[in-house]
């Protein structure tokens, strides 16, 4: 054990035994590979300095009296699948190592930290797995170009709680990249930065950091600048979940950031940050976001709901702007602006709060375009130093829920004097009944139209009754709906509009469907000629919209369904028969028609009609043939 490789000399290690110790010493392209170095009495597992190009890989290296491996000066060296386990020292030492990669390893249990970089360049830490040291999982200091990706590292910190640890600690370092990382349950932050700059995190996740002998955040920056932090999950941290101290040029951008026991972002002492496109939501002991003496700082674009102690506090913070962010549903004020110079508070929603602003000792700011309503107290202004705008002064102020669409002013509640006034205010969402309308049934093309106004709509249902007749996009103006199809009677239509923030109004219209048009023949009833002792049989056809209704004048005929037949037997002759057909809404369509009973035994004329007609059609023609006929019917009947 403890083999020396002489300078430029190229061996490599396989299957060693117990009590084994590796070391390198101007060494290059070394391969140390499938090693089982346990227990080293004396000093490190693998020791090398001033040996580049080296490969150790595979190796399980663990219970040593100091490091698990310690790499000085070392450039390109490459460390992949070791086990680094319960060393006393640090699991992985790497000092002056640039350009090296640090790739899959399991780094477990070790006495002090378990990878500390210090004074490397363009260093890789990736897909490694990094739990349960006793103090950083990661610490990085005085280097620059790091990238850090994909690695896991977890539980680190617990072991001596009263030096708590964060899970990485980046100290003195540049141009460092963390990425797709999973930091939890680490004993302090998930992610410590300290006086270092142009960092970048992205797509991490980061949860269940614990305070202990301090605050447990998910990100913490300390005199650290430049720093974007985009796309990050943080929840459930002890404390905050992304806090900026003396940080100044910080974005903040596109997080999902809740749940934590504190405030979602916390920014104190900085200049110039950006917070923008964030979910900051449910942090139920304090606020989503709060700034102190954070000045000429943009937050755009934010979703701040369900904080129990409110959506924004902006003290002592001057030359802010607050734009085009949600705040809603939280337990105390929406947007709390106190000891401030300069804010514009602009194009917000704020629903659905306990307050919606609180103005308090601010000076100069400009409170105009926001949507503001369903607050338990919309806007209250007290204590002010000097004078504050709700309106631009031209023509436009805010947009309040519930007020007349002609209010002159609004006035915000005030703890002083009354002079705080919204002289230009607007309706924020509004809808009138519809003209109550009719149509013919089964015509086309029937509208019935809303008016109504939303400045931030979300979508509209109708309803006749409990049904749903149809939903759509609302761009928030007046609303034209269809109404063809509808079964004839009174239809008592609702809509309900709903605004962005899941707030809604309802109307209603009264549409009348009739039906005056009658009924129509398929073709036209004709007269019907049977011979005696024969049944009659004869279909009729009419068309409706609605069902219909059939009637004869005549007892001794009976229709059902169109088809008209004898209800008993006819004697010959002629039958007159008015028939008629009735709709649902009473309109009738009657035709007149003959049935002609005929005598079995008489002869009939041209045409099919009896000889008698035929006679005496031509009656003229002389009266010894009608009396001959006569004759001739009395000498039948007496047969």
């Amino acid at each position: 054990r403890g083999k020396r490789l002489k300078r430029g000399v190229k061996y490599f290690w396989e299957n060693g035994g117990s009590d084994c110790e590796i070391t390198l010493d101007h060494s290059e392209n070394a391969l140390i590979l499938g090693n089982t170095l346990i227990g080293n009495r004396d000093t490190h597992g693998i020791y090398a300095t001033w040996s580049h190009y080296v490969n150790i890989t595979g190796n399980d290296i663990i219970g040593n009296h100091q490091d698990g491996i310690n790499i000085q000066n070392s450039n390109y060296t490459f460390i992949a699948k070791n086990n680094i386990s319960l060393n006393l020292g640090t699991g992985l030492y790497i000092w002056e190592c640039d350009f090296s990669t640090i790739i899959d390893n399991e780094i477990l249990g070790n006495d002090d930290v378990g990878i500390y970089i210090f004074v490397c360049l363009n260093l890789t830490v990736s897909y490694n797995s990094i739990s349960e040291n006793r103090h950083e999982g990661v610490l990085c200091a005085e280097s620059s170009n790091l990238v850090m990706d994909h690695n896991d590292i977890y539980n680190n910190g617990w072991v001596d709680l009263g030096n708590p640890k964060s899970g990485v600690f980046i100290s003195e370092c540049e141009n460092v990249q963390l990425l797709f990382n999973t930091v939890y349950n680490n004993t302090i932050h998930g992610f410590q930065l300290e006086f270092s700059e142009n960092c970048l995190f992205v797509s991490n996740t980061i949860y269940g950091n614990r305070e202990i002998s301090g605050p447990g955040c998910g990100i913490y920056l300390a005199y650290t600048d430049f720093v974007i932090i985009t796309n990050n999950t943080v929840f459930e941290n002890d404390m905050t979940g992304v806090a900026g101290l003396s940080s100044s040029y910080i974005q903040i951008l596109y997080n999902d950031i809740y749940s934590n026991d504190y405030v979602g972002i916390a920014i104190a002492y900085a200049l110039s940050c950006v917070v923008q496109g964030n979910d900051v939501w449910n942090h139920t002991n304090s606020l989503g976001i709060s700034l102190y003496r954070c000045h000429y700082s943009e937050f755009d674009s934010n979703c701040l709901y369900e904080n129990g102690g409110g959506g924004v506090r902006i003290y002592q913070s001057d030359n802010c702007n607050f734009t085009n962010n949600l705040v809603h549903h939280n337990g105390g004020i929406g947007i709390h602006i106190e000891s401030s110079n300069g804010t514009l508070v602009m194009e917000n929603i704020i629903y659905n709060n306990y307050y919606g602003f609180s103005l308090e000792q601010a000076n100069a700011t400009r409170i105009y375009y926001n949507d503001i309503g369903l607050n338990t107290h919309n806007a209250i202004e007290f204590l002010s130093i000097g004078l504050n705008y709700w309106d631009d002064g031209i023509s436009m102020g805010n947009w309040w829920w519930g007020i007349p669409r002609n209010l002159a002013s609004y006035i915000i509640t005030n703890g002083t004097v009354d002079i705080n006034v919204d002289s230009y205010p607007m309706c924020s969402m509004w809808i009138d009944d519809a003209i109550a309308d009719s149509y013919e049934i089964a015509s086309t093309s029937n509208l019935v139209t809303w008016a109504a106004y939303a400045y931030h709509p979300d979508y509209y249902e109708v309803f006749d009754g409990s049904t749903l007749l149809g939903t759509g996009p609302w761009t928030g103006s007046n609303i034209t709906f269809n109404v063809d199809g509808f079964s004839i009677g009174v239809h008592d239509l609702e809509i309900v509009i709903y605004h962005i923030t899941g707030n809604s109004l309802t109307a209603s219209v009264e549409i009348t469907v009739e039906d005056t048009t009658s009924p129509v023949w398929v073709s036209t009833p004709v007269d019907q000629t049977i011979n005696f002792g024969e049944a009659l049989s004869y279909q009729l056809e009419a068309t409706d919209l609605s069902a219909l209704y059939w009637s004869v004048n005549n007892t001794l005929f009976s229709i059902t369904d169109g088809l008209l037949i004898n209800a008993s037997a006819l004697e010959s002759g002629n039958y007159r028969l008015r028939i008629t057909v009735e709709d649902a809404s009473g309109n009738e369509l009657s035709v007149d028609i003959w049935v002609h009973v005929l005598e079995s035994t008489t002869p009939t004329g041209t045409g099919g009609q009896p000889l008698d007609a035929a006679l005496l059609f031509v009656l003229g023609g002389g009266a010894a043939i009608i009396i001959v006929i006569i004759v001739i019917v009395i000498k039948k009947k007496g047969t």
